[in-house]
């Protein structure tokens, strides 16, 4: 079978990804308003894709953004690239929890499909430190910031 084992392939099929935030602000503020946003989505509507493509695109065209209007990440880009950028990644964050719920409530959720999440988590991640590095004018330091930003989400990856 390749890669995976037999007994690899028995365990894939009883996976289930069980992603747990006991902070408070997770508790009463971000599940209740991700519960209710949830709703307003058919049951028909597979959000892991569209959602998640969507926040990607969104994600990276506000980064090519702050990159056009600061191109060696050291001087300012305009005030409204910053506004865009802090919608965006509040959508990319909405949507992104969103579809997982999504996803459980149709009771189409999968392995692949966590894949494909995880992926599109790490492009933004990636993006997202590029915006950093522009919003704060770091230069070249900008690597630093996706070292940071990528290490321990690789780590946190890695342990599922």
């Amino acid at each position: 079978m390749g890669y995976i084992g037999a007994h690899g392939v028995e365990t894939l099929k009883r996976y289930r990804y069980s992603g747990q935030d006991h902070s408070v602000v997770a508790k009463y503020v971000l599940q209740p308003f991700w519960s209710r946003c949830v709703t307003l989505f058919p049951l028909w509507m597979p959000l892991s894709v569209g959602s998640d493509l969507h926040a990607s695109c969104s994600k990276h065209s506000n980064s090519t953004r702050c990159r056009i209007y600061s191109p060696h990440l050291d001087t300012a880009p305009p005030r409204w690239v910053h506004l865009a950028h802090g919608i965006l990644l509040f959508l990319y964050q909405t949507f992104d929890a969103v579809d997982g719920k999504q996803a459980r409530r149709t009771s189409s959720s999968s392995p692949l499909g966590e894949l494909f999440d995880h992926g599109c988590d790490a492009l933004a991640c990636a993006f997202e430190a590029l915006a950093l590095g522009s919003t704060l004018m770091c230069g070249r330091l900008t690597f630093c910031y996706w070292v940071v930003a990528a290490v321990p989400f690789y780590l946190a990856t890695w342990e599922q």
